[in-house]
């Protein structure tokens, strides 16, 4: 049945207005004069749409027998996470209607080919980008919650080893580390004695107006990746009221321990800073601009550390991940080196480290955007630096630190199958860990930290006897009876950029210690 209204001509020119209401429009209406509509023809149309049906019917069936039949994964690896789990049948959950919320939720984690789907979809998004100036795929991702070549020594460093530049260059595995005192390092890594070879050290005093000259914008373009070829960036907007309060957040520590505990700040920059084309560099906020405002905002005796430029000297090589927003634990040593010149603390050459290798990581910026196949393609690997001393780590899950467990701040391919190869650091983010040397220093240091610490603390083992690790967006504990049961003398502060100038991570700092 159709309703049809219009004009048609009339005599000479004449316009008269025609209606066809409830004319039903014939089988077959619009085909060729010359095709009639027989019996036939009516027959097949019939069977075309049985079949139809019937198909319909049967991928459905398909679909739905496999969703059963198909093992079902625990764990989603792009958006790394845990999957829902099959709900308990009861009446009462039925009748109340959980039941079927909490069905359909494991129903839509647990569909066939889910993560494939998934994966395909952000491919399809990225493929509205532009080209790069290598000719890479580029593609912005705003709204997300995260983030080869060796670069020349710098002097008085020897050339990097040749498995840093290359993915490829080391087993997986463990790597028997060089014999000690050589005088042959590792990327950089300084000979014994060398301490005069060292980077960085104490932030040098920076004009704090100046700073914020350079930093306009403030929290432009927040939650955002930019994807170049197989690796992505994640875009970092100043916020200068968050970097004031947590610079102030570290004076009020310093002051309240002033004279007992010697405070130290530590703020890395990422990849963004380095990486990035100059083509979109006005899509981001100056890290380094950033970091001097934190510094200048800081108590005199308050101990800097600068980072920034070995990173930077060093980054054609393997510091950053490409597809998590972590630096690699080969930038974590460089900035370790910085971290014991400004604190007058020895450190042992890399090479002097056992090495162990996990292959296959796929980070937080592959799983923030959903999955990408470039990077899929060429996945992150793990080099991890086995400590040098003996040492005894105990993990725990709650604040009171009650029934701790066991752990290596190192672990193995063994220990770790999923994608977040990056939880092979310092027992991953637990509320609170304990670690305890026979270094005979006389120094106990506790630590307030994110988890871009994870990859850093392991080298700390050599210079202190004990250490106590916090990790403030877990810790619910009693900041002040820590200090005092383990004798802590030496405090770090140690976050990147993103976090220090983060509402939400600098209102969880500020809640340790009300």
């Amino acid at each position: 049945m159709v309703k049809i209204k219009g004009r048609e001509k009339v005599g000479s020119g004449a316009i008269r207005t025609v209606s066809l209401i409830g004319v039903d429009m014939p089988r077959g209406a619009g085909r060729r004069n010359d095709a009639p509509y027989g019996p036939d023809e009516r027959a097949r149309d019939d069977w075309r749409g049985v079949l139809t049906l019937l198909a319909f019917i049967a991928a459905l069936a398909v679909f739905g027998v496999l969703s059963f039949a198909m093992p079902k994964p625990d764990v989603s690896q792009i958006e790394n996470r845990p999957l829902e789990k099959a709900p308990a049948f009861s009446a009462a959950a039925l009748f109340g209607g959980s039941f079927t919320d909490d069905f359909s939720r494991y129903y839509s984690d647990t569909f066939p080919w889910r993560e494939w789907m998934i994966e395909k979809a952000s491919d399809f998004k990225s493929s509205f980008g532009v080209s790069g100036e290598n000719g890479d795929s580029v593609s912005i991702h705003y709204g997300v919650d995260t983030a080869g070549g060796q670069d020349d020594a710098p002097a008085g460093d020897a050339s990097a080893d040749a498995s840093e530049a290359d993915p490829a260059g080391a087993a997986a595995g463990v790597v028997s580390p060089g014999a000690a005192g050589t005088d042959t390092v590792v990327a950089g890594a300084v000979s014994p004695g060398g301490a005069a070879a060292t980077t960085g050290g104490a932030v040098p005093t920076t004009d704090e107006t100046a700073a914020v000259d350079k930093l306009e914008g403030e929290g432009k373009r927040e939650g955002g990746v930019i994807v170049i070829g197989d690796a992505a960036l994640e875009f970092y907007g100043f916020a200068e009221k968050n970097n004031a309060k947590y610079a102030g957040i570290i004076n009020s520590f310093d002051e309240k321990y002033r004279g007992a505990v010697r405070t130290t700040a530590l703020v890395a920059p990422t990849n963004i800073e380095f990486k990035l084309p100059d083509r979109y560099k006005d899509l981001t906020s100056d890290q380094r601009a950033a970091i001097s405002f934190i510094y200048g905002k800081l108590n005199d005796d308050v101990v800097k550390v600068d980072v920034y430029d070995s990173l930077r000297d060093h980054a054609n090589e393997y510091v950053y991940f490409r597809t998590d927003h972590h630096w690699t634990q080969l930038g974590a040593y460089y900035a370790y080196r910085d971290y014991c010149k400004a604190l007058g603390l020895p450190h042992t050459p890399l090479l002097s480290y056992g090495r162990i290798r996990l292959d296959g990581f796929l980070g937080s910026f592959y799983n923030s955007i959903g999955g990408n196949s470039k990077m899929k393609a060429n996945p992150d690997h793990v080099l991890a630096y086995a400590p040098v001393v003996p040492y005894e780590m105990t993990g725990y899950e709650n604040s009171d630190m009650k029934d701790g467990f066991g752990l290596s701040l190192i672990r193995g391919p063994d220990e770790i199958q999923i994608a977040n190869k990056y939880v092979a650091f310092s027992g991953g983010d637990l509320p609170v860990i304990h670690i305890k040397m026979q270094s005979n220093t006389g120094r106990r240091l506790i630590i307030f930290k994110e988890s871009f610490a994870n990859a850093f603390i392991p080298f700390l083992t050599e210079n202190y006897d004990e250490i106590i690790v916090v990790d403030f967006r877990y810790y619910e504990g009693d900041v002040d009876g820590l200090i005092a049961q383990y004798g802590i003398n030496e405090a770090l502060f140690l976050n990147y950029v993103s976090a220090a100038g983060s509402e939400k991570q600098v209102d969880r700092l500020a809640a340790l210690f009300k």
